[in-house]
């Protein structure tokens, strides 16, 4: 399950990767804990990406029992921004032998 989260993460910012150097960031301290106060959301999920122009970024997915979600660029410099977010996060079971 964490490898099929990463790779659906990495996927999303890898096709945002030019929308995402233009998003507007914060401090990555005060983005994580407005999602965790606001929405109750915390980290489930991370994978390290580059965009385009080789600028490497962690992209991380956070989720509450609520099924809220949130994905959330870092920067080098510890600024990250929210690419995605939205309800119904459902996480689903690994399976081995869905790609053959």
């Amino acid at each position: 399950m964490k490898t099929l989260i990463i790779a659906i993460i990495v996927s999303v910012a890898s096709a945002s990767a030019a929308q995402a150097i233009s998003c507007k960031a914060w401090p990555r301290s005060v983005v994580t804990k407005n999602l965790q106060i606001k929405h109750k959301e915390q980290p489930i999920g991370v994978g390290i990406s580059k965009t385009p122009g080789g600028k490497t970024m962690a992209v991380e997915l956070f989720a509450s029992k609520d099924g809220t979600f949130s994905v959330l660029l870092t920067f080098p410099d510890q600024n990250a921004c929210v690419i995605a977010a939205g309800e119904s996060w459902t996480p689903v079971k690994f399976d081995e032998n869905w790609y053959n």
